[in-house]
C-alpha cells in the first residue's frame, strides 16, 4: 500500500505527515489509500484511533505525539491490510533516557543522525526526552567541553520539542565537578557498620549535603545548570539517588530518606523557580542494594513531607515493597534495556530480550505506569521498541512486537523467520567474562595482559542462529542487508559464531566483525564497557573500569 495525504489537515499532524513521508516504504502495489488526520478530544493523552473506510484512512488524536503514533502503526503495517484501531495508550510518560556520556552512541554520533533516530521512537510512541549532564568530567560548568555538552542537550531537547516530546533531566542529588575541596567531599564507607557494601558508580567528586558549604556549592551548582535550558524548557527533573551518588555519613542516614530527601527537595524548590509547571519525580534506585531500612525510611519521609514530590521512579527488575501501595502519588518504571546479560553493553551487537521485559513489565503493572527506559545506544532499538508498547499495554505479545519491527525494517517476507532469530537471541545473550581464568563481574580495573574469554552459556543454540541468520542474509536485497538495524543483527550473530569457535577468545575475526559495529555506533573511542570488543578496546581499557 502507498499512502497519498489529503488537502486539509490539522495542524497537530504537520510532524506525522512528515514522518509518514519520510519513513513510508516504496511498494509496488496498484492500492494507494488517501490519509487524513482529524482531531478528536474523546482520545485522552496520545490515545489514537484509525478509522477505515475502503481506500480512506483517516487517523484521529488529540496530540502531537498522538498522531505520530498513528502513523507510525500506518508505517509498521504498510504491507498488509488494516482495519479500524482504537489505541489506549495507559501511560503518560513514555520516556526514553539518552545516556550521554563514555564516549558512547548519544555522547559521539553526529547530532543529526541522533535527531533521526529519535523520529524513529517517536514512531514507536515515545513521549519523554531525558538527558543527563554528568558533571564529573569536568571541573566547572565553564568548561568548553562541559559547554559544548550543553548545547548537545539543547539541540536534542529542541528536537524532542519539535517532535511534540516533553523534556527530562536527570539529575544525581550531590554530584560535582571534579576538584572540589576535600573535606567537602561525601564518604563512600562501611566502617560504620550502617553500610554493608559500598555504593557503586562513584567518581569521588559528589559532595556531601549535610556539610554547610557542600549544600551550598550543589544548590548553585544546579541553579547555573538549569539556566542553561532556559529558553528550550524542562517538563521533569529525575532527582536522582546512587550510581553515582550517595553520602554514607552519619548525618545523611540513611540517605534515601534524610541526606538525598533533603537536598532533592531544596533542588526541587530551585527547579520550580526557573520552570514553574515542571514535575519532580524522585528516584527510589537502588534503595536497600547498601543499608537495610532505607525504602522504609524513604517511604516514611514521602508520606510526612512529600508533597513536593510528583511522581516516584523504582527498579522493576526486583520485587518492590508492599508499601509503595499506600503511597498516593504515580509510580513510574526505569527499565534497563542496555546492561542485562551481557557486558559490555553492545559490545556484542544488537541485545534483545523481548521475553524478560514483558515478565518486568507484567508483574509491575498493578502499581507502575510507563517509564523511562535507560540506554547507552542503539544496539538496543529492539528493546526500545518493545517496551515503548508494553508501556501503553503490558498484556501484549513480545514476540508480535518484534515481528512488526521485523516486517517494517526488513521484509514482510522475512519477518517470521527474523523474529524467530530474534526470540532465540535472548538464550543465547548471557556471557561471562573471565580474566586470567576467573569469571569477572565488574569492569576490569587494568589494562589486561592478554585479552580477556568471553564465556558465552549456551553456545549450542549460537550454531542454529548463525546457520539461519547467513540463510537469510543470503536473500535479502542490499538496502536492507546494509542497514544499521539489520548489521546489528547479523553481526551479533556471527560474532557469536566466532567467538565460540575459538573458545570465547577474541582473534583477527572477531576484530573485523566488532571494529564494524564499532563504526556503527561511533564507539571507536568510548569506554570499555560501552565498546564493541576488538581487541584494542580490550587492551586499552579505556575508561580504567571506573568511566575516569
Amino acid at each position: 500500500m502507498n499512502f497519498l495525504i489529503h488537502d486539509t489537515q490539522p495542524e497537530k499532524a504537520g510532524s506525522a505527515i512528515k514522518l509518514l513521508f519520510k519513513y513510508a516504504k516504496v511498494h509496488d502495489s496498484d492500492r494507494t489509500a488517501v490519509i487524513s488526520f482529524a482531531e478528536e478530544p474523546d482520545c485522552s493523552g496520545d490515545s489514537y484511533r484509525i478509522s477505515v473506510n475502503g481506500d480512506s484512512i483517516c487517523i484521529y488524536a488529540n496530540t502531537v505525539v498522538g498522531f505520530q503514533c498513528g502513523a507510525g502503526y500506518l508505517l509498521r503495517h504498510q504491507h498488509e491490510r488494516i482495519d479500524n484501531q482504537d489505541v489506549l495508550m495507559s501511560s503518560d510518560f513514555r520516556a526514553v533516557y539518552f545516556a550521554t556520556h563514555f564516549f558512547n552512541y548519544y555522547h559521539e554520533a553526529p547530532i543529526e543522525e541522533i535527531c533521526d533516530y529519535l523520529e524513529s521512537l517517536a514512531l514507536w510512541g515515545q513521549n519523554t526526552l531525558c538527558i543527563w549532564f554528568d558533571m564529573h568530567h569536568f571541573s566547572s560548568l565553564a568548561d568548553r567541553e562541559a559547554q559544548d555538552m550543553i548545547e548537545r542537550c539543547r539541540r536534542l531537547f529542541a528536537k524532542a520539542k519539535a517532535l511534540g516530546m516533553k523534556t527530562s533531566l536527570t539529575h544525581l542529588a550531590n554530584e560535582y565537578y571534579k576538584g572540589a575541596p576535600g573535606e567537602l567531599l561525601a564518604q563512600n564507607s562501611t566502617e560504620s557498620g550502617k553500610y554493608f557494601r559500598n555504593l557503586c558508580g562513584y567518581f569521588g567528586t559528589e559532595l556531601c549535603p549535610s556539610k554547610t558549604e557542600g549544600e551550598a556549592r550543589l544548590l548553585s551548582s544546579f541553579d547555573a545548570l538549569l539556566t542553561c535550558f532556559a529558553e528550550v524548557g524542562v517538563d521533569y527533573i529525575m532527582l536522582w539517588p546512587y550510581d553515582q551518588g550517595g553520602c554514607t555519613c552519619d548525618a545523611c542516614y540513611p540517605w534515601g530518606g534524610k541526606g538525598f530527601f533533603r537536598i532533592a527537595k531544596k533542588k526541587a524548590e530551585i527547579a520550580r523557580q526557573h520552570f514553574p509547571e515542571i514535575r519532580i519525580i524522585y528516584s527510589c534506585w537502588m534503595f536497600d542494594a547498601f543499608t537495610n531500612g532505607e525504602w522504609d525510611a524513604a517511604l516514611d519521609a514521602i508520606q510526612g513531607d512529600g508533597g513536593w514530590i510528583d511522581a516516584l521512579m523504582v527498579n522493576i527488575h526486583s520485587p518492590l515493597p508492599q508499601r509503595l501501595s499506600e503511597i498516593a502519588k504515580p509510580i513510574v518504571s526505569f527499565p534497563d534495556i542496555s546492561m542485562v546479560y551481557a557486558c559490555p553493553w553492545g559490545g556484542f551487537g544488537c541485545n534483545p530480550y523481548p521475553q524478560l521485559l514483558s515478565q518486568q513489565f507484567q508483574n509491575s503493572r498493578s502499581l507502575v505506569q510507563g517509564g523511562a527506559l535507560y540506554s547507552e545506544g542503539i544496539f538496543e532499538d529492539i528493546n526500545k521498541a518493545v517496551s515503548l508498547e508494553l508501556m501503553r499495554d503490558a498484556s501484549l505479545d513480545p514476540g508480535q512486537i518484534v515481528r512488526e519491527y521485523c516486517a517494517y525494517h526488513f521484509s514482510p517476507d522475512c519477518a517470521d523467520a527474523m523474529t524467530d532469530i530474534i526470540m532465540r537471541m535472548e538464550t543465547t545473550l548471557p556471557r561471562r567474562t573471565l580474566v586470567g581464568g576467573t569469571v569477572h563481574c565488574d569492569f576490569p580495573s587494568g589494562k589486561p595482559v592478554v585479552p580477556h574469554t568471553y564465556d558465552l552459556l549456551n553456545p549450542d543454540a549460537v550454531q542454529g542462529i548463525a546457520r539461519d541468520m547467513q540463510d537469510i542474509d543470503r536473500q535479502l536485497p542490499d538496502e536492507i542487508r546494509n542497514s544499521w538495524r539489520y548489521r546489528q543483527i547479523y553481526l551479533r550473530a556471527i560474532g557469536d559464531l566466532a567467538l565460540i569457535r575459538n573458545h570465547g577468545v577474541p582473534n583477527a575475526e572477531t576484530d573485523g566483525i566488532y571494529a564494524e559495529l564499532a563504526d556503527i555506533y561511533h564507539a571507536r573511542n568510548a569506554f570499555y564497557f560501552v565498546a564493541p570488543i576488538t581487541r584494542r578496546s580490550i587492551m586499552e581499557n579505556r575508561g580504567n573500569g571506573n568511566g575516569v
